[in-house]
């Protein structure tokens, strides 16, 4: 077996392992709701004219996944950090799905998950070492948005190509919810890093005050982000305004959910990056009539575990 497959078999199987300890640490309650979105998602995108959100929907997640990584080093010394590393490994992640197209005979989007998987492998990693970020410059983001600030610094390339998708396909009605939706996972993502204790003490607010100062936040940023899009859309797709208006009410909603998420298992430096899945999902509820009030009664739910979770913490 050739030693670049047999290390994709090797890594593959290493990191099922990894998330299946994650799964494990997550409580069964979070899982019996993962499992029932996950179940809920693929049956309702396994209808022919869904295959390609959900051939999409499993792009984004290899794309935040292959990001995400934090074994560069190791990868490099062993010499797999090439594209055809990459494409073995998360050909074997989606070999499923790829299959299915298949034998369902949806060619269209068999070839564009394949090709979704050969252009995030070419994307090679290099270690933190010898990786620059542009330097960007928010000064008139509020000094306590700090999440907005790294966050920003940080995926400004991404918020640059999806303003230039909604250029692209601007004769598409779907590019603006589509571009909402982006958003939605790159602001949601920015509450995935818990702060040091002094940031919120520092503030010198109560645990109610500080969430509502948080929420306010997230969503004016939120909505700052989204404007451009949405009034291109108003003003190209006048018809089109409902579907906009439902994609941008769920996206309100799971920006309240990924602060609340965010601060019940308060954590001073902990990187939850981990637990991004449940509102990576969430932000595709409008997709699936029956979970259209998930978001909201999930936010709801978490916020009231994250002002209690301040107040042990003596915040």
């Amino acid at each position: 077996m050739p030693f670049l497959l047999k290390a994709s078999l090797l890594f593959f199987r290493v990191h099922l392992f990894r998330y299946g300890r994650i799964i494990n640490q997550l409580g069964i309650f979070r899982v019996l709701i993962l499992a029932g979105l996950l179940i809920l998602a693929l049956k309702a995108t396994s209808v022919p004219d869904k295959l390609l959100w959900q051939a999409a929907i499993i792009l984004l997640t290899i794309l935040q996944l292959h990001l995400s990584r934090k074994d560069q080093i190791l990868l490099s010394n062993l010499g797999l950090n090439s594209p055809l590393f990459f494409m073995l490994s998360y050909s074997l992640a989606v070999a499923p799905f790829a299959l299915f197209y298949l034998v369902s005979g949806s060619y269209k989007t068999f070839f564009m998950l394949i090709s979704g998987i050969l252009l995030v492998s070419m994307l090679k990693l290099r270690s933190k070492e010898g990786f620059r970020l542009p330097v960007f410059s928010f000064p008139v983001i509020p000094a306590d948005a700090w999440e907005w600030r790294a966050g920003l610094r940080r995926f400004a390339p991404g918020l640059f190509l999806t303003y230039l998708l909604v250029a692209v396909f601007h004769e598409q009605n779907f590019a603006v919810p589509a571009a909402v939706l982006i958003l939605s996972l790159i602001a949601a993502y920015f509450q995935t890093y818990q702060e040091p204790r002094a940031m919120i003490e520092a503030m010198g607010l109560s645990p109610r005050a500080f969430l509502r100062r948080k929420w306010l936040l997230q969503l004016l940023l939120f909505v700052l982000i989204i404007l451009p899009p949405v009034v291109f859309g108003l003003i190209a797709f006048p018809d089109t305004l409902r579907p906009v208006i439902l994609v941008i009410i769920n996206s309100l909603l799971v920006q309240v959910f990924s602060v609340s998420f965010k601060y019940a298992g308060f954590q001073p430096g902990n990187d939850i990056s981990y637990a991004y899945a449940l509102p990576f999902l969430l932000n595709f509820a409008f997709i699936i009539p029956v979970l259209l009030p998930l978001p909201l009664v999930m936010a709801l739910i978490f916020s009231i575990r994250a002002h209690h979770q301040l107040k042990l913490s003596g915040i």
